[in-house]
């Protein structure tokens, strides 16, 4: 089986539990979409948590982890289609 990615964070979603609502067919995970409604509305605020994320599970610098997590962002659906 196929391991879906977030499309609002990129976190993989290994399991039925992992989904928002714990419903395979969501493309949110959990932490992100909680009964259908966002929990972090705008894109820069969800760079800025991927961000300090980054860099405490890598040890990178702010700089690096910024530049990850704008990368990361650029690539999935729900930035995508606000830009």
């Amino acid at each position: 089986m196929e391991v879906m990615e977030c499309q609002s964070c990129g976190m993989p979603m290994e399991c039925e539990e992992d989904h928002a609502d714990c419903d395979v067919t969501q493309e949110f995970c959990k932490y992100c979409m909680v009964k259908g409604e966002f929990t972090i509305k705008n894109r820069e605020e969800m760079k800025r948590q991927l961000a300090l994320k980054y860099e405490e599970t890598f040890n990178i610098t702010s700089d690096e982890a910024m530049k990850r997590a704008e990368d990361t962002l650029s690539r999935l659906k729900r930035w995508r289609e606000s830009e």
